[in-house]
């Protein structure tokens, strides 16, 4: 799994924390934690990414993998995904922005279901109105990033 899962993971949970811990000390800065602990990070980024597609698509190992590989060819490295039946083999930045892609997704199906939540049960709109200050919001998020 590789570092960037990792820290984006860690990077996530720094957030929400506003960058302290439970007992108002700082959370580290991701270059400041010791190896072993980014490789932690990394591991449980990694499992909780094959979790959630396992429970989402299905139970088996062969559902989803991926591995790191080499090309005797090409004599590069390259990131070898399995998903059901098809194997796709790609560049290493670009399973980097894959992994990105699908947390920052994560993230904001997470933000849509709570406003959605919000929404419906504080306020009382229904379930029309709610889409319509959601599309609202997706677009403002979209213009914020």
């Amino acid at each position: 799994m590789s570092n960037n899962i990792g820290q984006a993971n860690y990077e996530a949970y720094r957030g929400t924390r506003s960058a302290k811990t439970s007992d108002d000390m700082p959370v580290l800065n991701w270059s400041e934690l010791k190896e072993v602990v980014r490789e932690a990070w990394i591991a449980g980024a990694g499992a909780a990414v094959k979790a959630y597609i396992t429970e989402k698509f299905g139970n088996g190992d062969d559902l989803f993998s991926v591995a790191s590989s080499y090309g005797q060819v090409t004599q590069k490295g390259y990131v070898e995904i399995r998903f059901r039946n098809e194997i796709a083999q790609i560049d290493p930045d670009v399973a980097r922005q894959i992994a990105r892609d699908l947390l920052d997704a994560a993230a904001s199906a997470e933000t849509d279901a709570f406003l959605m939540t919000f929404l419906m049960k504080r306020t009382g709109l229904d379930v029309q109105r709610g889409a319509l200050v959601l599309n609202e919001f997706r677009k403002w998020r979209k213009e914020m990033v």
